[in-house]
């Protein structure tokens, strides 16, 4: 792959299995290599790829930044970031249509169903995983860094916006009890 990749060449069925199957005990160097490579992804790679890496995200960013703070959340932004820049279609949930009998069922796709099937919402999920366990108590505040790209999450075009919304929804309660000031100025109405 990194001799494809400097001919400019990035192979989604090869890239696609590497993300879904690298082991979790690989050596440092390995995944050092591995998110560095992540985080030059070009924009059209990491669109063709984003239900993959945002199911990846939701499973390893807590492992990715354990591992190194900043170039876990590199490899974070950079994702959401290509991914926010494709445009509404980039955002669409993993969930097709329901027809019945040859006839599309005109359903909303802005529900939980759809967000966690969503690369964005994914990449929400994650988010929630990678606040820090002493931060979850009452009253001990979301750290800043999750709330911007909270918000930022807010921000994209399409279905992820909402996506976002459900995911983050789900979470009000604790949401309230841990960040109360920040939760009712960002997010009740």
């Amino acid at each position: 792959l990194t001799i494809a990749g400097r001919a400019g060449e990035y192979p989604q069925a090869f890239w696609s299995s590497m993300i879904d199957d690298l082991p979790e005990d690989i050596t440092p160097r390995l995944r050092r290599v591995f998110l560095n490579r992540l985080t030059r992804l070009p924009h059209q790679v990491v669109l063709e790829l984003r239900h993959s890496l945002g199911s990846w995200l939701e499973k390893n960013l807590n492992s990715a930044i354990e591992f190194d703070n900043d170039l876990g959340w590199a490899v974070y932004d950079h994702i959401v970031d290509c991914i926010h820049n494709g445009g509404s279609g980039a955002t669409k949930s993993g969930i097709g249509e329901i027809s019945r009998r040859g006839e599309v069922i005109e359903r909303s796709r802005r529900t939980f169903g759809h967000a966690i099937n969503g690369p964005l919402g994914k990449c929400t999920t994650a988010l929630f995983r990678a606040v820090p366990s002493k931060k979850q108590e009452p009253g001990s505040l979301i750290p800043m860094h999750i709330k911007s790209r909270i918000e930022r999450l807010f921000a994209a075009p399409g279905e992820g916006s909402d996506h976002a919304v459900s995911i983050v929804m789900r979470q009000l309660k604790w949401l309230l009890s841990v960040d109360p000031s920040w939760t009712k100025d960002s997010l009740i109405p």
